[in-house]
């Protein structure tokens, strides 16, 4: 199922911090959530998180989205750090 997100930036720290409110009206949203970047070693060290909550039939769906949200935190904390790195 496909559906349309739209996000406030709520808090901007170039380059190390965004944070963000989702402002659709979904089933399930991440009303908080962001990523911090900093200097690890050579490298840059990313933490993600989003805060998931659900609505209506959602509240029943949440913790299916939670788990599918962790399974591509990695993939999408790399693909964030790549292009850090690369820039």
């Amino acid at each position: 199922m496909k559906t349309k997100r739209e996000f406030k930036l709520t808090e901007f720290v170039s380059p190390t911090r965004i944070r963000w409110a989702e402002q659709s009206k979904n089933l399930v949203t991440a009303p908080e959530g962001g990523y911090d970047l900093a200097q690890d070693g050579s490298g840059t060290r990313v933490t993600v998180y989003n805060v998931l909550a659900g609505h209506g039939p959602g509240k029943l769906i949440a913790p299916l989205a939670l788990r599918s949200a962790r399974k591509g935190a990695d993939d999408f904390a790399n693909a964030i750090k790549a292009a850090v790195e690369a820039s």
